[in-house]
């Protein structure tokens, strides 16, 4: 799982393409698809697609249940279409350059985009992307591992904020000690009661964060 999922900015991983002895060299489209479903049941996959690199587009060609249920896409819908469609009007997303390139360069990578279900709701896709090959080693499809880390996204971005404002805090008080030892070294050289109190007037409301404070002679 990604360690900061901002919207569509984090690349988790990227690499090379998967090395020859882990590549199914199918000759069929029956025999591709079974090797991809069953080495992709290792990864514990939400939704799988697969992309023909060798059409004009690189469209979707098999999706199954899982992406069905994560998008709200029938595999009718799906197949056939580039799966840039998923991205709504999000089509310039930070991470989409890395995908650009991986998909050029025959690489493997994985990044979090905002996808968009067939309902209009939106959700974080974490995608994963392997490259296949023929007995040649020439690229002819790309397989997507993808899963829904909307609530790990969510999680994430609650506990930035609560790290920022137990920041925010520790900074606060550490600056009213640093107001207090102040004050008590002034108080400690003041030469009369009135000098006492305008020193507690002008120190106290920077110490409690308040806009004023009155103070009775």
């Amino acid at each position: 799982n990604p360690a900061n999922p901002t919207p569509g900015k984090e690349v988790v991983a990227m690499g090379d393409a998967l090395p020859p002895d882990r590549l199914p060299h199918a000759l069929d489209q029956s025999s591709l698809l079974s090797a991809l479903i069953e080495s992709a049941d290792g990864v514990n996959p939400t939704g799988i697609t697969i992309r023909d690199m060798r059409q004009p587009d690189q469209p979707q060609i098999y999706v199954n249940r899982g992406f069905e249920q994560l998008t709200g896409y029938a595999a009718q819908e799906a197949s056939g279409r580039n799966c840039r469609f998923l991205q709504g009007a999000e089509q310039e997303q930070d991470a989409l350059p890395i995908v650009r390139k991986t998909l050029a360069n025959g690489e493997a990578c994985t990044v979090i985009l905002r996808y968009y279900r067939k309902d209009g709701v939106p959700f974080w896709n974490e995608l994963t992307l392997y490259p296949l090959v023929n007995k040649q080693s020439d690229l002819t499809h790309y397989v997507g591992v993808q899963h829904d880390i909307s609530d790990f996204g969510y999680r994430c971005r609650r506990l930035v904020q609560a790290e920022k404002q137990a920041t925010q805090e520790a900074m606060r008080q550490a600056q009213s000690v640093g107001l207090l030892n102040e004050m008590s070294r002034q108080l400690n050289s003041a030469i009369s009661e009135q000098e006492v109190y305008q020193i507690a007037a002008w120190y106290t409301p920077q110490i409690i964060q308040a806009d004023q404070v009155s103070i009775a002679l």
